[in-house]
Parts: C-alpha cells; structure tokens; sequence
C-alpha cells in the first residue's frame, strides 16, 4: 500500500471523534463492521487527500448511523409492543 503525507483537518477530527464511534485504521479497505460495531478505515496516508480520506469516513458514518438508528427503531417498538401488552390496549398480534 503507497502512502503519501496528507494533513489533518482539525475540525473533521473533532466532529468524528465527538460521533464516538468505534474507528479501526487498518487495512486497504473502508467498510463498517455490523457484527463488530466499529468503522474499518485505511490509515489518512493511504488517501490521495485529507478530503478524500473524511468523504469516505463519512460515507462509513452514515452506515454506522443507520445501524444505529434502525436498532434504536426496533427496540423503541419493541418496548411500545410490550407496554401495550402490559396496559391491555395491544391488538394481540
């Protein structure tokens, strides 16, 4: 893998470190990790540019948010069904 010196932007670092997400800079591939929760990133170096290195951890973010959003989706209804149940008001599907 080639590696080219590319610089940090300071504000990209502090938004995706304040999104507190699992971040693992490895490899030669950008992925997320559902079974493992984290976001797989190549190291910045292995970008052209540090614009080209914070679109693809972004790209990997909004798969982490949806992740997370759609489990926060299932456990809100989750937790619906059974206050329904609980309350007797639920259709008993």
């Amino acid at each position: 893998m080639q590696t080219t010196a590319v610089e940090r932007i300071h504000h990209a670092e502090a938004f995706f470190a304040a999104i507190k997400a699992g971040f693992r800079y490895r490899g030669d591939r950008a992925y997320y990790s559902a079974e493992g929760d984290y976001i797989q990133m190549p190291v910045i170096e292995a970008f052209r540019d540090a614009e080209s290195f914070y679109a693809t951890l972004a790209h990997e973010s909004t798969h982490w948010t949806l992740w997370r959003l759609d489990s926060l989706k299932i456990s809100l209804a989750s937790s619906a069904k059974r206050t329904e149940q609980a309350e007797g008001t639920g259709s008993g599907d």
